[in-house]
């Protein structure tokens, strides 16, 4: 049995799981069904360069000042400026970007290439899952 991710390991570690994409096309409504199909609260946007990312928070958003989701296609809310994390950086590195940026979703590059999204949700496992761990250690 493999021990769990701790807050040095790298971030690559946690980009487990195969990347759920969009088309810049697709409408808000088809978008956000692949988004829940898939569980996730991101997704990159296919072929956009620079990468760009579609977020439930940009959905809102765009929802919130009058998008119709039949209509308004995912090119128009994406977030425009996509904050990354190289796959080397340590998960701890991670979540302190997230909390600078005020950013729930964080692409994890390698090799010029996204390879992943993480979550605060996978990070904040780690975090709680040391500290349970540390905490036990202390009661020792």
């Amino acid at each position: 049995m493999t021990a769990p991710p701790a807050p040095d390991d790298p971030v690559r570690t946690l980009a487990r799981r195969p990347l759920v994409t969009v088309a810049a096309d697709d409408t808000l409504r088809d978008a956000a069904a692949e988004l829940s199909s898939q569980l996730v609260g991101a997704g990159m946007v296919r072929d956009a360069r620079p990468p760009s990312l579609l977020s439930e928070r940009d959905i809102v958003a765009g929802i919130a000042v009058g998008a119709d989701p039949d209509t308004v296609l995912v090119e128009n809310v994406t977030t425009d400026y996509v904050v990354t994390v190289s796959a080397d950086e340590s998960i701890l590195d991670a979540a302190a970007r997230m909390l600078v940026n005020e950013i729930r979703h964080l692409p994890v590059v390698e090799d010029d290439e996204v390879i992943g999204v993480v979550s605060e949700r996978d990070l904040l496992a780690v975090l709680a899952n040391d500290a349970r761990a540390h905490s036990r250690d202390d009661a020792r």
